[in-house]
């Protein structure tokens, strides 16, 4: 799946600012070789990169459409990608951490739909999608979507499994 949709996320980027995709690039370079340096448990919360200009190619890309990030004038940065920052920051434990929050909010929400009456469903549905939407966008983007992030996943834990009446029944024993 994501093989067939970044290679069109590249492009409609690059249409939209090639300048900005370009120096969007060379920072998750710099991110994965910062990454690398400390797999494990990351380099700190707040860890900022730099924009790694060593491909000749993206770099002359960033030339040819007059990015300024090319200048030397950039400061250091957060990744502009969750998931990279998270693993730049935390390592693959905090990557292992934050994938179980995921998952296991989600799975909570997925109980909840089983056991839910068709109103309460459909507020369940709209905030499980607003969570997967909100995730996809933190792939490309970092720090202005986490609050809602944040948000979103405290609404999905305050819905509770319903009980359906033969449970109730059972519980109570026979009358």
């Amino acid at each position: 799946g994501m093989v067939l949709v970044l290679p069109r996320t590249v492009v409609y980027l690059n249409a939209m600012n090639p300048g900005s995709t370009y120096s969007r690039l060379s920072i998750y370079a710099g991110a994965l070789n910062e990454f690398r340096s400390n797999p494990v448990l990351g380099s700190g919360l707040g860890s900022q990169v730099g924009a790694d200009w060593t491909n000749d190619d993206l770099y002359q890309e960033a030339a040819s459409v007059g990015s300024k990030d090319i200048s030397g004038k950039a400061a250091l940065r957060d990744t502009h990608s969750t998931p990279l920052q998270i693993a730049v920051g935390l390592g693959l434990v905090g990557l292992f951490v934050f994938g179980r929050l995921l998952w296991v909010s989600l799975r909570w929400g997925i109980l909840c739909l089983n056991h839910a009456s068709d109103a309460r469903s459909r507020e369940i549905w709209a905030v499980m999608a607003a969570i997967i939407t909100v995730l996809i966008l933190l792939i490309f983007n970092d720090g202005i979507a986490m609050k809602p992030l944040w948000l979103l996943i405290g609404v999905l834990w305050t819905f509770e499994p319903q009980r359906s009446s033969s449970l109730a029944v059972q519980e109570t024993g026979p009358a």
